[in-house]
């Protein structure tokens, strides 16, 4: 060691440039010259709580009521301390899986963000796999039809939060070192398809001593000298289904318990999300893993194998599936227990690790690689010679039959290997009828749903994937698109590892693991032998039965650029389309919040009880509204506070496991919801007086009719938005007038004073319609009469004279347009609009030249989600552009707008660089729907100025009202309306067609301002008894204080939700 010390400290005198010297110092002397710069962080993900369909069991009936624990994306940087350009972040996300969707948008912020810092190369996304996650956030449709299509505000939060998540590792990122080791967590998990795991060769079984593998591995950050830790990555295999089908409280199961008791373990004082040191809990290879370790057992009551264990080959209780239930550990209790200690074996393996002396060091390069590969027909040479290819995606009979963690419907099974004449015939009318080319590339697995073919409204499932790799010295992380099961990710793992010691990558001391579901979620990946057994992994294998070695044949095939000499890239691939600019959304919005007479927004309903013991629960009850109103991200609902002294401290929100916030409506048409705040108080919960609060955000619907200037144009600016376009009729100006109603004037002045030059603008199907204003004399009659009068100064600067001068910038510009709304060519032209006026260096200008500012950008991410006047919040994000130059002089508006041609052509903008626009109007099957159509935010203004076309608005919300009442019915219970009512449904469909389907998108209907609100609290006493604290009812004082919120407009209230097994 001393000879090793002394030979680098040579090298770094001879060659103080050397990168070698620099390296070797850091190894011999880690402390004082540490390899890596590391750090992690943490952002708030969590989406819609309420009337929300849950990802994971694709369970029509799971929808969310309430919420138990937050998500979080947990993001751990690795670069290099001499070359800090070579690094990788790994992003470990409490959702279902990673997709495609979802890590582009995050790419494209982070790159905007950091130019050359983070690309497609070294950003790995991988999803915990938990189940008990909002959905709605994947981008292909087959995961997306029980959310009833995209939910726009799941997938934005999970951006935004994942974003800060990356910002705040990077902005702290400092020198460190890493070290890993290994332990075995035997009650952990469990194989939920042994029969298949037995189809594989004995020999290459006995080299096992568990079906599941039983190892979790751990990377150690460590701080510089003297400084603490700073987090871990461990990789262990264990289904996040802790938490049951029927559990409806958005919560983070087993993965994200596990990093909760880890945080907080090492910052007990601080509230999560706030912690310093962070816990990952990645998921590995997954496939056929369970939590629920008792094993499955019939739950049939009244039967003879009631309480007997399921039928071995095919999970069944009589012949039917829907019986055969696991139970974890914590079966007798609650499945909130099992999920407690499945995750408490995690933490417990994680500390073992984390303490042990004898840990080893990680030393070595930082290297990434990515590409796109289409699956659905790679063709590649297996090690025997022979060729072989993969297939369209495709999902067999067994997919439907389910799990033993969530049984399937109908008489689908488990282990089918043949086809059903009747399911033969009815699949045919759900997705294209396989061909026998299809039929034959996918044997011996019978296609239930042929989802590579069917591609509208757009793709099923996956084609192109993501594929992935990281190498951390000597550790190397297989990031995989999918669900490998115990025996195929210890074939790839065994595989690469001996191809990486072959090239000299790492040596015999170095470890592979694997990340997943990452990036793209390709479904399950078993070997050959199990994909014969066709069990649910086998029949959810959709790219047939050479799946599994194509991946290894891809993986293996870059494994030469992760070396040390590696200096350049691989052909990156073309990667999928993007679907989420134009997604399919039935989830309805938010359509109002009100009270019972004589009640009140936040109003105790019912009281504390007389007095707690510790392990008692607490439970108030409080008159609620609707959690989707402000999603308070980074944020609580609730909070459960100890008196200290004559102030208040938190001590538990809704982000800890102890307390539950449940939401009910208990009247849908009137809109009356009440919120239920529970505590279970811990048994080291320290005596003395505590108080329960609710935070909530009520959406008025009764007399709460909006215009313009109930809208916080400035939150919406800064949540990243670039352009405002007004409807004008009945919007800014009475019907078929040009002069802008007065007690508007104002807003119209803040939102031209907020957003950029020419950034606010008015598309009217009048004024400036080329088929109503063919002269567009009406369009310059509006921008006359929306000129502002700014008086002048008299003489030295004296007060201004009764004198007034025109100022020469209009407070909005009509656009000239030869198509109506909501015509897709008008939106081209609107597109068209902005992408002259972004190149025109724009000015932000308030009523003189002494208040011009400049909108500072890029624009930081909120530490709350904003509320505007929309039931979902718009996405809280970071703005892509770099700073703007805001030069003092603006443009000639008199014709920068003139219509041509080429407007309407078909070379829109791309994507990417289109502006984040609001849309503004009085009208749902024109402002809304072009709105939804040009993938924007919409904001539906129902104060009428002056009541017209009153057939047409009722025509509106009469179609508006019949849809969501048949899509309420067919989302709580589809199979039990009758023949009439489907008739009904399909043939209002046909009538309206796509237009509903936008109009209904959640993001953009029914509009209303959130209104401020007092907060009420309940106060209650923790009496210092010897055997324990107790909590007692204090008298409850009706004290008005204004809660925690970025825009003051909150309130107390909450729900009450089903609870599970």
């Amino acid at each position: 060691m001393f000879a090793a010390a002394l030979y680098a400290a040579a090298l770094l005198t001879l060659y103080p440039s050397c990168a070698l010297a620099q390296y070797l110092l850091g190894v011999v002397f880690r402390d004082a010259n540490p390899i890596y710069r590391v750090l992690p962080g943490m952002g708030d993900i969590t989406g819609p709580v309420t009337e929300t369909n849950m990802m994971g069991y694709a369970a029509l009936a799971q929808t969310d009521t309430g919420l138990h624990m937050r998500q979080w994306s947990r993001a751990f940087i690795v670069a290099e301390s001499a070359n800090p350009s070579n690094r990788v972040v790994l992003i470990n996300s409490d959702i279902a899986m990673g997709d495609s969707g979802i890590r582009r948008a995050i790419v494209a912020k982070l790159s905007a963000l950091y130019p050359g810092v983070y690309s497609e190369s070294n950003i790995g996304l991988v999803g915990t796999h938990q189940h008990a996650g909002v959905g709605g956030f994947l981008e292909n449709l087959l995961p997306q039809l029980t959310s009833l299509g995209f939910v726009r505000e799941t997938f934005d939060a999970i951006v935004a939060g994942t974003v800060k998540a990356v910002q705040d590792a990077h902005s702290n990122l400092s020198a460190g070192s890493l070290e890993f080791g290994t332990t075995d967590i035997l009650q952990g998990n469990i194989n939920r398809s042994p029969s298949a795991y037995l189809a594989n060769p004995a020999e290459e079984r006995a080299k096992y001593a568990h079906d599941q593998d039983k190892t979790m591995t751990l990377l150690k950050f460590k701080g510089a000298s003297g400084q603490a830790d700073r987090g871990f990555l461990s990789f262990f295999p264990v289904h996040g289904t802790s938490l049951y089908e029927n559990n409806t409280l958005v919560s983070t199961d087993n993965k994200g318990m596990a990093a909760y008791l880890y945080e907080n373990y090492v910052e007990p004082n601080s509230a999560p999300g706030k912690n310093k040191f962070v816990a990952g809990f990645v998921q590995a290879n997954v496939g056929d893993t369970s939590p629920n370790t008792l094993g499955a057992f019939c739950e049939s009551p009244g039967k003879p194998y009631n309480g007997q264990p399921c039928e071995f080959y095919q999970s069944t209780c009589g012949g039917v599936t829907q019986e055969c239930h696991g139970r974890g550990p914590g079966f007798q209790v609650s499945d909130f227990e099992s999920n407690y200690l499945i995750g408490s074996y995690q933490f417990e393996g994680a500390k073992s690790i984390m303490t042990s002396p004898s840990l080893t060091s990680v030393s070595g390069s930082v290297r990434s690689v990515h590409v796109y590969i289409n699956m659905s027909n790679y063709t590649f040479t297996l090690p025997n010679g022979n060729t072989a290819r993969t297939c369209k995606p495709a999902m067999g009979y067994a997919f439907a039959g389910g799990t033993t963690d969530g049984p399937g419907l109908f008489d689908f099974k488990q282990g089918t290997t043949s086809g059903n004449p009747f399911w033969d015939l009815v699949k045919g009318a759900v997705t294209p009828v396989p061909s026998k080319e299809q039929k034959d590339c996918h044997a011996p697995k019978p296609i239930l749903l042929n989802t590579g073919e069917a591609t509208f409204p757009y793709d099923w499932q996956p084609s192109i994937v993501n594929i992935q790799m990281f190498r951390i010295g000597q550790m190397v992380i297989l990031l995989v698109p999918g669900e490998f099961t115990t025996m195929a990710g210890r074939r790839i793992r065994e595989t690469i590892k001996a191809k990486l010691v072959e090239k000299g990558v790492i040596g015999n001391d170095g470890v592979v693991v694997i990340a997943g579901p990452s990036n793209t979620y390709g479904h399950y990946i078993t070997t050959r032998e199990e994909y014969g057994v066709q069990r649910y992994e086998g029949g959810s294998t959709i790219y047939g039965p050479a799946t599994l070695e194509a991946f290894t044949d891809i993986y293996s095939n870059l494994l030469g650029y992760l070396a040390d000499s590696s200096t350049t890239k691989p052909t990156p691939g073309t990667p999928p389309p993007d679907l989420t600019q134009k997604p399919l959304s039935l989830r309805t919005g938010v359509v109002l919040d009100n009270v019972p007479l004589g009640s009140s927004f936040g109003k105790v309903l019912t009281q504390p009880s007389g007095s707690y013991n510790k392990g008692r629960q607490v439970s108030v009850r409080f008159q609620g509204a609707s959690p989707r109103n402000n999603l308070r991200l980074q944020d609580t609902f609730l909070a459960i506070e100890r008196q200290d002294g004559s102030n208040w401290t938190v001590y538990r929100t809704d982000s800890h496991p102890s307390t539950k916030f449940n939401w009910k409506r208990t009247n849908a048409v009137l809109g009356y919801s009440e919120v239920t705040v529970t505590w279970d108080i811990e048994n080291d919960a320290p005596s003395g007086t505590y108080r329960v609060k609710y935070y909530g955000d009520y959406k008025n619907g009764w007399t709460g009719k909006i215009n313009i200037r109930n809208i916080d144009f400035k939150a919406l600016r800064n949540a990243g938005f670039e352009g405002v376009v007004f409807d004008k009729d009945n919007c800014l100006t009475l019907p078929l007038k040009d002069d802008p109603i007065p007690s508007l004037l104002p807003t119209l002045h803040t939102v031209r004073s907020l957003f950029p030059r020419g950034h606010v603008l008015i598309v009217s199907n009048s004024a400036g319609s080329y088929t109503d204003d063919p002269d567009w004399l009406e369009a310059e009659g509006v921008e006359r009469a929306f000129t502002p009068k700014v008086p002048t100064k008299g003489p030295n600067n004296r007060p201004p004279t009764l004198e007034l001068k025109v100022d020469p910038l209009p407070l909005v510009h009509v656009l000239r347009h030869r198509w109506k709304k909501p015509s897709r060519k008008c939106a081209k032209e609107i597109w068209a609009y902005f992408e002259r006026v972004r190149g025109a260096s724009p000015v932000v200008s308030s009523l003189s030249a002494a208040d011009t500012t400049a909108v500072p950008t890029p624009l930081t991410l909120p530490t709350s989600p904003l509320l505007i006047v929309e039931a979902s919040p718009p996405p809280a994000s970071i703005h892509l552009s770099s700073t703007r130059s805001i030069p003092a002089s603006g443009i000639s508006p008199s014709k920068f707008e003139a219509h041509s041609a080429k407007m309407a052509s078909d070379s829109a903008p791309s994507l990417l660089s289109r502006p984040r626009l609001v849309f503004v109007g009085d009208r749902l099957m024109t402002d809304v729907l072009l709105a939804n159509e040009m993938g924007a935010y919409s904001i539906w203004t129902t104060h009428l100025w002056k009541r017209d076309v009153m057939v047409l608005r009722a025509i509106e919300t009469g179609y508006l009202g019949l849809v969501k009442g048949c899509l309420w019915l067919w989302a709580r219970d589809w199979r039990r309306l009758g023949k009439s009512t489907w008739s009904v449904v399909l043939s209002l469909s046909r009538a309206v067609g796509s237009s509903v389907t936008w109009a209904l998108n959640s993001r953009p209907t029914g509009a209303q301002q959130a209104k401020k609100a007092a907060s009420r609290e309940v106060t209650a006493a923790l009496s210092g008894l010897q055997a324990g604290p107790t909590l007692s009812t204090e008298p409850h004082p009706k004290r008005l204080k204004a809660g925690p919120s970025d825009l003051d407009v909150v309130r107390r209230s909450g729900p009450e939700g089903r609870k599970s097994k």
